[in-house]
């Protein structure tokens, strides 16, 4: 088989084809480095989101914990009120 390629393609076509394959693989290799850059970008941007939307919910969840006691205070304040004016407290010993 060596005898019939050496026959059918003299060394300088040889060497382009060496030559042009080299140049496609070190086209696709760029290729490729730049798609797994592209990736690893793509990742720690999703990593990036992903900390921000946690922190932002843990926020949102303090605030509401923070609101719900202070609606809690004020149901006790408006039910002690109601209780000392109208001096009927069943309403006061229902909510503990």
């Amino acid at each position: 088989m060596n005898i019939i390629f050496t026959y059918y393609f003299p060394q300088a076509h040889r060497n382009e084809i060496a030559r042009r394959s080299q140049a496609t693989a070190a086209d696709a290799t760029k290729k490729l480095r730049k798609a797994e850059k592209h990736i690893v970008e793509q990742q720690l941007d999703h990593k990036d989101v992903s900390a921000d939307l946690t922190r932002q919910y843990k926020t949102m969840q303090t605030e509401m914990g923070i609101k719900v006691h202070q609606l809690e205070a004020e149901v006790k304040e408006v039910t002690l009120s109601i209780c000392f004016f109208s001096e009927d407290c069943s309403v006061f010993y229902l909510l503990g």
